[in-house]
């Protein structure tokens, strides 16, 4: 074998000069003796047994073993999987010939990112305010101790025990800010619009009872479909009928919005076979009391689609509760501003104090303001000021604000912020230094504050260069204030700035974890304790985190449930100059007493 494979090097080497010297016009092709000698030689020699571990037979040291032992735990965690699967017998045949696997076979699945700092057992404690209270200060010193980090900002529902407890934490904790979940206000609005709306409600009710009858009757579905698919553009394409989900706050839009696309084709269905819809409600029934009943059903909500009021009735509730529904979307998500979750409410507001019924309008904005009134306004207020893309535009002359007031506004606020009690006592000396110190802060914020409301100093040249500035790094305001951190003239502005614009006014990661961790405590997992809960809730989103940064799972799109040439309609602000230039102030419709059209409202008086 040596010796042939000598041969075969040599004849290799010679076929590569021959190749290489192109102009002596050999070619190698021409010696099939050379060929055929090749093919034997590679044929008849055999490559020497070597000892080849793969999978779990790979014979690692103890440090080693602990390494692959942690990364089976983060891969169980990631997948879900249960924590015996690697000892399943094909599971270990798998491990045992996977060793030639790309990564790229096992693509990883897109997850939301949390923040999970602590799980409670809250089943057995009391929900009344004041236990509440005392259950939300040992989160806040518990988290505070564990992550060495200072809690500004305590969110919660706004419903029974959570709101009571919420505002004694404020009253016990001044220098907290205690927000209420701006996304659940809205679905709050969303109930409030069907409970002042009877005919919203009663034709939701409707719309609701009539696509459960038509999944939980298959054969009618069917029928429905087939008549679908006939008439559709393009052919063949079938849309599904959705349910409104309660606990899910945008599905009610959502499921009614697209029983409206479906209205055509369901009315060609009754239309045209309609006896056959009754005949297969009625199927093989042969109680004569039970197959009129389903008769009469069946003819009921034949009847209920072929009329035409209440398709029109549909149309508008679908059109009512769209604003409500993107501004729930626009408010449960991570990155809203306190300011924009002020102008939602604004927005909802303006949208229904233009509502043609002025029993729906008038009882949509009382409701609304109770909404906004639980909001810690100075808050909002001074958010919306600061943010430097919107300012004082959305201020019409009745909201009462002027550069003294706002001033004050932001003292108050700046001092209730900074009011926490140090953990060690101060002794009388460095008290006095520290007032002394906090008052000459004061001074610089709002030295700092009037030339931001004037436009001067640093400030002077933002309005010139706001558009070259926003086209390269967006409308985010905390890019503009990060800027000036540098300057020790704003720095205490700029500070105060970015902790207002980058709180998050909802809970939406909490219901997030809750999903999540009803994903990892399943029936088959029951037994699992609390703290192992808590770990492999952890470990999973930073390993979410993690494949995130890596570029391992892609962003998510999202979802488009709203028509986009209406979108930027739906929740719109004007600012108060387009006001003045459309006329629309101090003209007709202020003096036959309507509502007032300025762009903050803080009551009803404007």
């Amino acid at each position: 074998v040596q010796k042939v494979a000598r041969t075969v090097r040599k004849g290799k080497a010679k076929r590569s000069r021959e190749d290489s010297g192109s102009d002596t016009g050999v070619n190698s092709s021409d010696n099939p003796a050379k060929k055929r000698l090749l093919t034997k030689v590679e044929v008849s020699m055999k490559q020497s047994q070597l000892k080849v571990f793969r999978g779990i037979n790979v014979p690692f040291t103890p440090e080693q073993e602990e390494i692959v032992r942690e990364q089976f735990l983060r891969a169980t965690i990631s997948a879900n999987l249960l924590f015996r699967w690697v000892e399943d017998p094909k599971v270990v045949i798998l491990l045992l010939s996977s060793d030639q696997q790309q990564a790229k076979s096992y693509p990883f699945a897109n997850k939301s990112l949390t923040y999970l700092i602590d799980l409670i057992l809250a089943t057995a404690h009391k929900k009344d305010g004041p236990s509440m209270c005392i259950a939300f200060e040992g989160m806040i010193d518990k988290a505070e101790d564990r992550y060495r980090v200072e809690v500004v900002a305590f969110c919660c529902d706004n419903d029974g025990g959570s709101q009571r407890g919420r505002k004694d934490l404020v009253l016990k904790r001044p220098w907290l800010f205690g927000p209420p979940c701006c996304a659940h206000q809205f679905q709050l609005i969303l109930g409030e619009y069907f409970t002042v709306n009877e005919e919203a409600a009663a034709t939701a009710e409707e719309a609701t009872g009539l696509i459960g009858w038509v999944l939980n009757h298959g054969r009618v579905q069917s029928i429905f479909n087939e008549v679908q698919a006939e008439i559709s553009v393009p052919p063949r394409k079938v849309l599904a009928f959705l349910v409104a989900n309660m606990t899910r706050w945008t599905t009610h839009f959502v499921a009614f919005d697209c029983l409206c696309d479906l209205k055509n084709s369901m009315r060609h269905a009754v239309i045209s076979r309609k006896d056959g819809i009754v005949d297969a409600q009625v199927g093989t029934e042969r109680n004569c009391q039970k197959k009129q009943k389903l008769e009469d059903d069946a003819v009921a909500h034949c009847e209920l689609i072929d009329d035409g009021g209440f398709w029109r009735c549909l149309k508008s509730v679908v059109d009512d509760i769209e604003p409500i529904c993107l501004g729930t979307n626009l408010n449960q998500s991570d990155m809203l501003h306190p300011d924009q979750a002020l102008l939602t409410f604004a927005g909802i507001l303006l949208y229904f104090q233009k509502h043609p019924k002025r029993a729906v309008a008038d009882g949509m904005t009382k409701r609304i303001e109770k909404w906004w009134k639980a909001l810690d306004q100075p808050m909002f207020v001074l958010a919306l000021v600061l943010n430097p893309f919107k300012g004082l535009s959305r201020f019409g002359v009745k909201a009462a604000v002027s550069p003294f007031t706002l001033n004050t506004i932001l003292l108050e606020t700046y001092k209730q912020v900074h009011s926490r009690p140090p953990k060690v006592p101060r002794s009388p000396d460095e008290e006095c230094a520290y007032k002394e110190m906090e008052l000459r802060k004061e001074r610089e914020v709002s030295e700092s504050f009037l030339s931001y409301l004037s436009s001067k100093g640093v400030f002077e040249d933002w309005e010139k260069n706001k558009d070259v500035f926003q086209r390269i790094h967006g409308d985010n305001p905390l890019v503009m204030w990060k800027t000036f951190l540098a300057m020790p003239s704003v720095f205490e502005l700029a500070d105060f700035a970015i902790c207002l614009l980058g709180m998050s006014v909802n809970q939406a990661g909490l219901e997030r974890n809750f999903s999540d961790l009803k994903i990892k405590k399943t029936r088959l997992r029951n037994w699992l304790k609390l703290p192992r809960l808590e770990k492999m809730a952890k470990i999973g989103a930073d390993i979410c985190a993690s494949h995130k940064e890596a570029g391992f799972i892609a962003e998510r799109k999202k979802r488009q449930n709203h028509d986009k040439a209406n979108v930027a309609e739906l929740l719109a602000i004007p600012r108060y100059a387009n006001l003045l230039k459309d006329g629309e102030v101090g003209g007709l419709n202020e003096q036959e007493g309507s509502a007032p059209l300025s762009g903050l409202v803080k009551s009803r008086n404007g």
